[in-house]
Parts: structure tokens; sequence; C-alpha cells
């Protein structure tokens, strides 16, 4: 069932990555103190991986990533949502939603204290919960 307008500006965001709960880590801060994720280790991390968090309206979402640039997601409200992901030129993640006619600003990623942070075009950072499968036992 396609979504409506709201739901594609929140995804916008939620896709980006999600807000922090617990003290707000600014730009300065992540850019200083943080490690610039490379777009190499980005598309591993980001191949077949889950990526949970909240949207800065406090909706949890779900998004599955598959090896083929493609992904899916559902938030705790029941929305659906579909598209592709890349790494473009300079290193950063791009999520387009099928449904968004706007296009969602590609975003730096960081590693700050064990954890993954966006660093959008705009100066928001968000930060991302990002699990990839465990690699099968033979």
């Amino acid at each position: 069932m396609p979504i409506g307008f709201p739901v594609v500006a929140a995804l916008a965001l939620l896709v980006a990555g999600c807000a922090t709960s617990a003290g707000r880590i600014g730009a300065d801060e992540l850019t200083k103190n943080g490690r610039l994720v490379s777009g190499v280790e980005l598309r591993k991390l980001f191949t077949q991986a889950t990526v949970e968090g909240k949207d800065p309206n406090g909706v949890e979402f779900t998004l599955r990533t598959d090896d083929d640039g493609n992904y899916k997601g559902v938030t705790t409200r029941g929305d659906s949502f579909v598209g592709t992901w890349s790494i473009d030129g300079q290193g950063r993640v791009c999520f387009d939603t099928v449904y968004d006619t706007i296009r969602t600003p590609c975003s730096a990623q960081y590693v700050l204290d064990g954890r993954y942070y966006a660093l959008t075009p705009s100066g928001l950072v968000l930060e991302r919960a990002i699990r990839r499968p465990s690699p099968v036992s033979r």
C-alpha cells in the first residue's frame, strides 16, 4: 500500500538515521572526536544489514538492506517503505525511497564510542543501530 507525503517526509529523516535519546552529539564533536567511515567500509557494513532506530518523532523503524542496493522497512505505525541504497563518490550513504519524489540527502557516517552516527549535509547528527548477520559456522 503506498504511503502518504507526511510519512515519506518522516522517512526521509528516518532513513538518514535516528536521533539519540541520551546526550545529543553535535556535528562539531562528531567530526572532531569521531572516525569517518570510508565508502569501502560502508558498503561492507550496509550490505545485508538491519538498521533500527527511531525517527525524530519517536516512531521506531526497522530497515533491511540487500546486496543488490535495495532496501525495505517498516515503522511501528505499520507503514512500509522500499527503495534503493548506494554509496556516492564522496563515500556517503544514500537512501532513495520509491514513494519519495524528493531525494533524501546522502549522509556521511561516523563511529564514536562504538556507536554509528549519520551526519547530514544540514549538520543534523543522527544515531543508528546497524546489525549484520552472523557468519554461519560449519
